[in-house]
């Protein structure tokens, strides 16, 4: 377990008063499970600033959408992939959902494309990513006003009082631009794992706690989350960021969900395989979404290998995809050597 501190706490709940400002009378709902990240805070930032709170039991766009317009709820926060089956919703038009003015998501990258279908069915939220971990709590931001063409694929800037800062494997920070580990201190940074002095040890290198997450700093002080470490593709010895291949493959309007993840392959290495849900009532063949990502991808990140599934993709409890569950199959009897 992650040793959290009051201090922790208290210091989260300053800065989802920045990033997602509570007022009295606000109604926030809890959709995403309390002991995620994203929503956690918010159990002690909604009675710090008067706000009511409402939890539904589990997240599917009816009840969401029930709740919203039964208890007039004006805040909450998702993760991606609860956010694509929102709007995607065959009855979403028939409830009334104008009362909902602020939509918080994070967990895991959101593809532009999901963030424009959100802006079109949601016309009166605004939106806000948050960037953290169980481990540091919120770690960045992008405010509503942010998120123009140029940044979608951006987790924002630092909160205020945190050091964010990309390094390489020796742990010295690279220059702006650069590709690196994202690592992070500040007062909602963990104190360590519960009763394990190793793995709190690992995490931590010079005082800063390692994210486990790749991306880089633009010259604007903006950071941008490329993948997971264990999810990234080594391919031939280039690096492919799942989803980076993941984002050219919502922007197909056949598709629903897709998780990209590496394959072993004996002459590459890894290849770059995606496993692709789609909408009811549309057809698509793997040669198809081939081309299609052709079109937007350098030839080594195109992924060799297309998996349809018929049901919707494996999600933890915090809703995210699990890649490990979909890749582990392929690497029976087989190690991963990501770099």
């Amino acid at each position: 377990g992650v040793g959290i501190t009051h201090a922790n706490i208290l210091e989260n709940v300053y800065h989802t008063s920045f990033w997602f400002p509570l007022e009295e009378g606000a109604v926030h709902l809890h959709a995403a499970p309390i002991f995620h990240i994203a929503d956690f805070p918010f159990v002690f930032a909604a009675p710090a600033f008067g706000a009511c709170q409402i939890t539904i039991p589990k997240f599917n766009p009816q009840t969401f959408c029930e709740t919203v317009q039964r208890e007039r709820v004006t805040h909450t926060v998702l993760v991606p992939t609860m956010i694509n089956m929102l709007t995607q919703f065959p009855d979403l038009k028939k409830y009334d959902l104008t009362s909902l003015k602020h939509l918080g998501y994070g967990g895991s990258p959101m593809a532009p494309e999901l963030v424009h279908r959100t802006r079109q069915v949601l016309q009166n939220v605004k939106l806000v990513q948050v960037y953290g971990l169980s481990e540091t709590g919120f770690l960045t931001g992008l405010q509503d006003q942010e998120h123009t063409e140029d940044k979608l694929m951006s987790c924002g800037r630092p909160c205020l009082g945190i050091d964010v800062r990309v390094v390489d494997e020796s742990g010295k920070e690279v220059e702006t631009g650069q590709k690196g580990e994202l690592v992070a201190r500040g007062g909602n940074v963990m104190r360590g794992y519960w009763n394990d002095p190793q793995e709190t040890a690992n995490a931590f290198r010079d005082g800063f706690f390692r994210t486990g997450d790749i991306g880089y700093q633009n010259a604007d002080g903006y950071f941008y989350i490329l993948d997971r470490l264990k999810d990234m593709i080594v391919t031939g010895g280039e690096n492919v960021y799942s989803g980076e291949v993941e984002a050219v493959i919502y922007t197909h309007p056949a598709v629903r969900e897709v998780a990209v993840f590496g394959i072993p392959d004996p002459k590459w290495g890894e290849l770059v395989m995606a496993c692709v849900v789609l909408k009811p009532g549309k057809t698509l063949t793997a040669d198809e979404l081939i081309a299609y990502c052709r079109r937007s991808l350098a030839n080594f990140k195109v992924p060799r290998s297309i998996e349809f599934s018929d049901t919707e993709l494996p999600k933890s409890g915090s809703g995210k995809i699990l890649k490990k569950v979909l890749r582990e199959r392929f690497w029976i009897h087989q190690e991963r050597a990501v770099s």
